[in-house]
């Protein structure tokens, strides 16, 4: 097998099984989301990162199991006479694409994942960059542990993939008095702690199997349970989170016209605002067994689907 050749079977091979991962992912994910909000965030953040990951493992799980299910379950032998390569029992192999165009636009296809890739890559170079020279001309204030910006627009973010850094613009610092400014400086804090910016890029990442809208629905219902994991590390008691209630609507009118451009960043008021006040004020009970379980059993669910459509989705990429 020529490399090329080797390059579209495995292309097909992936699709394949990309395209069924992510029908059985979107399933899934409709089934359990209702019952994922009724968590706590910081319970919550593992069942919905699962989720997310759930179409690139669960690709890769079919893909192997998929090429030779007879390793794992019972599969007819249909392959017996296919090629000079399947006279006996099917043993592991990839899909064979003997037709010339549809190899070609699988190769095109391949190359422009590629390109698309790179320009992922450069745009957060680009990003990180960008994030360095806001550094250089910002001031670390010591005794708010955070970035001080010169700048009048009233802006607070955290920013960065392995060591995060948190900002506050002068604006806002003279915009929120003493209190409000220790809740915004803890609530960064508690992003960079947890390397929220990381996490969200590998999520965004690893994602891409599932269909375009399950998938931006879950990261956003993330980002969310994310600034709520944030807002509940910073207020513990009941008028801390009145406290805080307050300072995000706060600072959600200063920042209307602000948008956000780095990558890798937790903005203040990111997440649905709404939401975040009304967890404040009506805190989810915390159920770490009850996350447990979902994630358990949506795991075991998926396993599950993949070794019963093993054999015939062999038997689909035999009949391609």
């Amino acid at each position: 097998m020529s490399v090329s050749d080797l390059i579209v079977s495995v292309t097909v091979l992936l699709l394949c099984s990309a395209a069924v991962i992510s029908m059985l992912a979107a399933v899934v994910s409709i089934g359990l989301r209702h019952r994922l909000q009724r968590l706590a965030a910081r319970v919550r953040l593992p069942a919905l990162a699962l989720l997310l990951i759930t179409p690139f493992f669960g690709t890769l799980l079919l893909a192997v199991w998929g090429s030779a299910p007879g390793r794992w379950v019972y599969a007819d032998d249909h392959c017996t006479g296919h090629a000079a390569s399947h006279t006996s029992g099917c043993t592991w192999h990839l899909p064979q694409v003997s037709d010339p165009f549809l190899q070609a636009v699988l190769l095109a296809g391949l190359l422009i994942l590629t390109l698309l890739t790179a320009q992922r890559t450069l745009r957060l170079r680009r990003g990180l960059h960008q994030l360095e020279t806001l550094k250089r001309l910002a001031l670390f204030d010591t005794t708010l542990g955070v970035w001080r910006l010169s700048i009048d627009s009233p802006r607070a973010f955290t920013a960065g993939l392995w060591r995060p850094a948190c900002f506050i613009s002068e604006g806002l610092l003279q915009r929120l008095d003493a209190v409000e400014v220790a809740q915004v400086c803890a609530h960064e804090q508690a992003h960079a702690r947890r390397r929220d910016g990381l996490r969200q890029w590998v999520l965004r990442l690893l994602s891409w199997g599932h269909l375009p809208a399950v998938r931006n629905r879950l990261l956003k219902d993330w980002e969310l349970a994310c600034e709520q994991a944030c807002d509940a590390s910073v207020a513990r008691h009941a008028s801390d989170r009145i406290a805080l209630a307050q300072t995000l609507l706060r600072v959600a009118r200063l920042q209307l016209d602000y948008n956000n451009t780095l990558p890798a960043t937790c903005h203040l008021t990111g997440g649905d605002l709404e939401c975040r006040v009304l967890a404040l004020l009506h805190p989810a009970p915390h159920r770490p067994i009850s996350a447990l379980l979902l994630a358990t059993t949506t795991a075991s669910v998926i396993i599950a689907a993949v070794g019963g459509l093993a054999p015939l989705f062999h038997n689909w990429l035999e009949w391609l």
